[in-house]
């Protein structure tokens, strides 16, 4: 059938087949049974000249058998059940929902994946045996592949925004990883998994629950959620990372600086000496790679001790450290900045005895309370 189409070589023609029941075989193709058949078939010549073969057919004078097109197919049956009860309320709803899947797909899988949550109140994964949650899942996850290469429509992404649950993490692990942490959390006396255990399902377990520690920044609002809600969960260590990252943040954008940890403030030097051992375990690389990314987000934040090269600025903070502390800076000082300042004043000393200061120079040191250039002995 090529009835409105274009034509070309090579195309293939499809066939029409229209299923008739009849009561005399001798009216096989009578016109006045077939009328409206006939009358659709010579619409169709205009584009199909292949339809009107039948009626050039000519019988085989030797076989009797007609030569030509065969547009009509015809089979004996005996026995016909042409009677079978229907639910016609369930006929139709499949009906629709096949034909809605075919017009528009998205709005078909949206309405699975929103019903799914309603009633199991999760969103499906795709890492499980139950076919129907694994293939809401996969839509689920490819949405959000196509969301993170940009090529996701503004209103689509709104739309799977108001689904309960709804995240865009491509961490689809998840919720299998968490599944099976209840699970174990239940066969063992409500303990969680040490990560230093033997057995092998055990430490994974453990692993896994650190690792969810440690990005608890990344995390999605339902994952940090789903793991809350189990009564035995701790974010341990990293949650008090967190909490000081958060105050360190703020006195930043109170003070537009980093704290002293030689601070007269009881609270800023706490932040400063914190700040200060986290500089250290980075240095000997015993920092996770989550924390120092979050730490390398604050404003103003170094991991290397700033360096000041000019005298009048290495004085400026020689006279901020008497100021805020009320004595010299000490060289054995297990501060890093006061033991630098201490190292520069000391090398002040040597220049002064060597005579390579001058006396604007020296009068400026010497109007620092408790200054000396040779330390008394007692």
């Amino acid at each position: 059938m090529s009835g409105g189409r274009e034509d070309y070589d090579g195309k293939k023609v499809a066939s029409i087949f229209v299923p008739a029941f009849i009561d005399n075989i001798n009216d096989e193709f009578n016109k006045n049974v077939y009328g409206n058949i006939i009358k659709i078939l010579r619409c169709m010549k205009s584009t199909d000249e292949g339809v009107v073969e039948y009626f050039t057919l000519s019988a085989d004078k030797k076989t009797g058998n007609l030569s030509g097109r065969q547009i009509c197919h015809i089979e004996y049956f005996d026995k016909i059940n042409v009677d079978h009860n229907i639910n016609l309320i369930e006929w139709q709803q499949q009906l629709n929902e096949h034909i809605w899947k075919i017009v528009d797909s998205f709005y078909y899988m949206y309405n699975q994946v929103v019903k799914w949550t309603l009633m199991y109140d999760k969103l499906p994964s795709e890492n499980l045996q139950n076919i129907e949650e694994t293939n809401l899942g996969k839509w689920c996850s490819m949405k959000r592949h196509l969301k993170n290469k940009g090529t996701l429509d503004e209103k689509i992404i709104s739309k799977l925004e108001e689904i309960s649950h709804w995240h865009w993490s491509i961490d689809n692990s998840f919720y299998t990883r968490f599944a099976d942490l209840e699970e174990w959390i239940k066969n063992n006396d409500g303990n969680l998994p040490q990560r230093s255990s033997e057995d092998k399902n055990e430490k994974s377990l453990g692993i896994w629950c650190s690792r969810q520690r440690v990005m608890k920044n990344e995390l999605c609002d339902d994952f940090i959620k789903k793991l809350e809600s189990l009564s035995i969960w701790n974010w341990g260590h990293y949650d008090i990372f967190n909490k000081r990252c958060h105050k360190l943040k703020d006195f930043v954008r109170i003070n537009n600086r980093m704290p002293a940890p030689h601070s007269k403030n009881i609270d800023e030097k706490k932040l400063g000496c914190w700040c200060g051992e986290l500089r250290g375990k980075q240095k000997k690389g015993i920092l996770s790679k989550n924390m120092i990314e979050t730490l390398e987000k604050i404003d103003l934040w170094f991991w290397t001790t700033i360096i000041i090269t000019s005298h009048e600025d290495n004085y400026q903070e020689l006279i901020k450290f008497v100021a805020d502390n009320n004595k010299l800076p000490s060289k054995s000082s297990k501060n890093d900045i006061e033991r630098r300042v201490a190292l520069w004043c000391g090398g002040q000393r040597k220049k002064y005895k060597k005579n390579k200061l001058n006396d604007d120079q020296i009068k400026k040191f010497e109007s620092i309370d408790d200054w000396f250039w040779k330390r008394k002995l007692l």
